[in-house]
């Protein structure tokens, strides 16, 4: 390896992209005894830790490279440490620190109004998309950024507009086109599935590309009702997506399987957390109707929504790592390591962090990532006043509605149907092991329920909040507030009920889905 720094840095930066990480620390390593006091070095660095997954490290070395130079690309990049570590009021402000130095720089600009859509601030977000777009009216990347902002705040006709834009003047883009395909629903007058099908024969540029095309095809054709045409393509789709996922599924059912043995009554209702009422946990597997929820209680003045936060599993790790003395603790040991934290410390942590992600203060906020359900019993430890709704959805439907998303990084069980299943099962499982654990303290909501009668479903998630009825609960199609989710574009419309069932077009190719399902005792046959 060189001993020239700048040759150092420039095989850093090689290997980084590459993704060779654990040479790129080597390279790291080496700049840091040669050069230590240059800004490339610490930045380097702090890509290279963040690469590895050391947030905190990539942090440390964000602000060393600060000391050394006031560059936006600087402060961007300790905005994205600090989004990772959930410090969400620091990460705006590091973002306006990095905006205010190159606020001609579309790059930088884009970049960070991408940090402030995932800390919640759509609104800043588009701000700044505006401000590039102004410089660069015709740059696809800030095109497709703006119309993202616009969807998640619920201008989709804007949104629709712009998209078809940068599909005109850039063909090759097959993310816009999936992006397209889910603005609407499509109709047998009015689609894009021969545009989608010639991309296809053409061939798409990398995998991703040939994803997206298979996706918005398979969602365009349901639109339409060819079931057939729909199945192949998302079959398509996501073989191409789990081919490039390194994902094990047996770890995933050995952790919730550690977390049923670890976590019984006795563990889970020790009188030593935070005595705050204000969180309202929505939690469950995606797709079951927690953004609808999710609205309807954000629709009570006493409510504002946090979106889907990291912040419980986020504080939980800085606690372990806290009382293991900044030792790494393996992650079969997690598990059993979170039963000795200060729970207490945790649930304020956890507070502090959340309010952070609020547009307005409120008594009561909503954390509503689904995943919260592996710590429900931690939960109720940390916060026993706390509010815990568990969303739930016919399994077919379930588990069909999570197949056909692409979700990109989260949820990597999503593109298989038996480890869907397999997944499932084992949620089920440790389900019913908090309701057992915490019997009458999670209140579980049916999604058909709230589709049929939802005024009734409505007035009992308000009751178990302890809050008294308002009628603007149920005006939750016409609020305004951003929506991050895969239902950004479905919560716009008033309650439907055509997703109920919709399994039952693909009763042939979901069979074998079905058959692990009956077996586990959880439909009937």
């Amino acid at each position: 390896m060189s001993n020239d720094p700048d040759e150092l840095a420039r095989q850093g930066w090689q290997y980084l992209k590459e993704g060779r990480v654990s040479e790129a620390w080597k390279a790291c390593e080496k700049l840091l005894q040669l050069a230590p006091d240059r800004e490339a070095t610490q930045y380097l660095v702090s890509k290279t830790a963040m690469q590895a997954g050391n947030a905190r490290l990539a942090l440390t070395h964000a602000d060393k490279s600060l000391t050394l130079s006031d560059k936006a690309a600087l402060h961007l990049q300790r905005a994205q440490c600090l989004l990772v570590l959930a410090e969400r009021k620091a990460t705006r402000a590091a973002v306006q620190e990095s905006v205010a130095r190159a606020p001609r720089d579309v790059a930088i600009l884009v970049v960070a109004g991408s940090i402030l859509n995932k800390c919640e601030d759509v609104a800043g977000a588009l701000a700044i998309f505006r401000q590039a777009q102004q410089l660069e009216p015709g740059n696809a990347s800030v095109l497709f950024n703006l119309a993202t902002s616009l969807r998640f705040l619920g201008e989709l006709e804007e949104a629709e507009a712009i998209i078809n834009r940068v599909i005109k003047d850039c063909p090759e883009n097959q993310q816009a086109a999936l992006f397209r395909a889910d603005l609407r629903t499509q109709t047998p007058e009015n689609n894009h599935i021969a545009d989608l099908e010639q991309r296809i024969a053409r061939g798409a540029n990398d995998w991703k590309g040939e994803m997206n095309l298979y996706y918005a095809l398979a969602k365009e054709a349901e639109d339409v009702r060819d079931y057939d045409k729909s199945f192949r393509a998302l079959t398509h789709g996501s073989v191409v997506r789990r081919r490039h996922l390194e994902y094990d599924i047996a770890r995933d059912v050995a952790v919730l399987d550690d977390i049923r043995n670890h976590y019984d009554a006795a563990s889970c209702s020790a009188g030593d957390g935070f005595h705050s009422s204000e969180p309202i946990f929505l939690v469950g597997m995606p797709r079951t109707g927690t953004t609808l929820v999710e609205r309807i209680l954000a629709g009570h003045s006493s409510v504002s929504s946090a979106g889907e936060l990291h912040d419980f599993s986020s504080e939980l790790v800085k606690e372990i790592s806290r009382i293991s003395g900044g030792r790494p603790v393996a992650k079969e040991d997690i598990v059993a390591a979170s039963l000795n934290v200060d729970f207490a410390q945790l649930g304020r942590n956890y507070v502090t962090a959340a309010r952070q992600a609020l547009a307005r203060n409120t008594p009561f906020f909503i954390d509503k990532l689904p995943f919260n359900f592996l710590y429900c019993g931690l939960i109720h430890r940390a916060l026993p006043e706390a509010r815990i709704i568990h969303m739930v959805r016919n399994p077919m439907d379930t588990c069909y509605a999570i197949y056909k998303t692409l979700f990109g990084q989260a949820y990597p069980f999503s593109y298989d149907l038996d480890e869907l299943a397999t997944y499932y099962i084992a949620y089920r499982k440790l389900m019913d092991h908090w309701h057992k654990v915490l019997p009458g303290l999670i209140l579980e909501v049916a999604y058909e329920d709230v589709v049929s009668d939802t005024e009734k479903q409505a007035r009992r998630l308000i009751a178990h909040c302890g809050l008294q009825w308002e009628p603007g609960c149920l005006e939750f199609h016409t609020s305004r507030f951003a929506s991050t989710t895969a239902s950004a574009v479905q919560i716009r419309q008033p309650v439907y009920s055509s997703s109920i069932e919709k399994w039952r077009h693909y009763e042939s190719q979901l069979a074998p889905l079905r058959a692990r399902l009956v077996e586990a005792g959880l439909i009937t046959n």
